[in-house]
């Protein structure tokens, strides 16, 4: 899968793939098949970023699924066929899709992450690609401790800090996961990082002073697997499943075209209490103390800019589970 990529890649001029050794793609490809659904989600109640944070993983990463809804009961007189051509198919599959072979060829991914999973006779596959930058190198991976976000480390390849004006941060929050059921998976066809809930700032200087602390923003996500009732059926048939993705997919994408639609949030601009830039090293501290009383417990996926070739990108995203205990199916020991 690696070499047919990198060949696609190399037609693209871009610089090839190296595989990465982030578990969490391969746990997330045999927790579909055992569970007879494909999605980002998986069915303890985590987004791709999450399960990749606790797997060890902090780079800027994006993920790409395939498989099916449904899983009858297994034939053993079904025809075995060959894992190399099925991977072929596979990747010839996510090349076609809108979104993702762009995902594939970007020079800004450097790893690639990949999970497999096939039942005993053929009949189901379960692919799993998750594409990883190689921007940063943590001294500190970011932590909330009392309220306080810490974060230290240092850039690389290529990304600029700019004396810190072109680093940022973003905090996006999640409630506390819950498990989730293959009827809730079956309806649901994207995943957002959540509502943004802090943007840290660098101080102003010396003499100077911020005008705002806050701005608005329209927040539209499509809906979740928790907006669904946990009792709904799971897809009765191959065809019922994929009617439960189209229309799930046919809702999103109006939902994303409705630019006025959605609900206006406030995100309040935090000044760091400690920026230190110096070439590409780092380090920052910024109060969250406010928005963890606001919203409670939960996943605090930060992320974290930077600029590259005078592009802003992401360099880095983790998640921290704050007053919640996470599963331990992904550590990689």
């Amino acid at each position: 899968m690696l070499d047919l990529i990198n060949a696609e890649r190399a037609s693209a001029g871009v610089a090839p793939l190296v595989l990465g050794n982030n578990i969490a793609a391969q746990v997330h490809a045999e927790g579909s098949l055992e569970g007879c659904y494909s999605s980002i989600w998986s069915a303890d109640g985590l987004k791709s970023e999450a399960r990749y944070s606790l797997a060890g993983g902090y780079q800027a990463n994006t993920i790409m699924v395939s498989g099916t809804d449904y899983c009858s009961p297994l034939n053993q007189a079904s025809i075995l066929f060959l894992v190399k051509d099925e991977i072929r198919d596979e990747v010839e599959d996510f090349l076609e899709r809108s979104g993702f072979r762009e995902n594939l060829i970007d020079e800004q991914y450097r790893k690639l992450n990949v999970g497999l999973a096939w039942d005993l006779f053929g009949s189901y596959t379960h692919v799993v690609l998750q594409l990883e930058g190689d921007f940063i190198e943590y001294d500190q991976l970011p932590a909330i401790e009392n309220g306080i976000l810490t974060l230290s480390g240092r850039v690389k390849n290529g990304i600029n800090l700019d004396g810190g004006k072109e680093l940022s941060a973003t905090v996006f929050y999640n409630p506390p996961p819950q498990p989730l059921t293959a009827g809730q998976i079956a309806r649901i066809y994207s995943a957002d990082s959540g509502p943004r809930v802090a943007a840290i700032r660098r101080p102003p200087g010396k003499g100077r002073h911020y005008t705002e602390n806050e701005y608005t923003r329209m927040y539209n996500p499509c809906p979740s697997p928790y907006d669904i009732a946990a009792d709904a059926p799971a897809p009765g048939s191959r065809d019922e499943a994929n009617d439960f993705y189209e229309a799930a997919k046919a809702k999103c994408l109006v939902i994303r075209a409705d630019e006025e639609g959605g609900v206006e949030i406030t995100v309040p601009r935090i000044t760091a209490s400690e920026w230190d830039v110096e070439g590409d090293a780092f380090a920052i501290a910024a109060d969250l103390s406010e928005v963890v009383q606001r919203h409670g417990n939960g996943l605090y996926d930060v992320t974290v800019w930077g600029s590259l070739d005078g592009e802003d990108v992401v360099i880095s995203e983790y998640v921290i589970f704050h007053g919640v205990t996470p599963p331990d199916s992904y550590y990689p020991n």
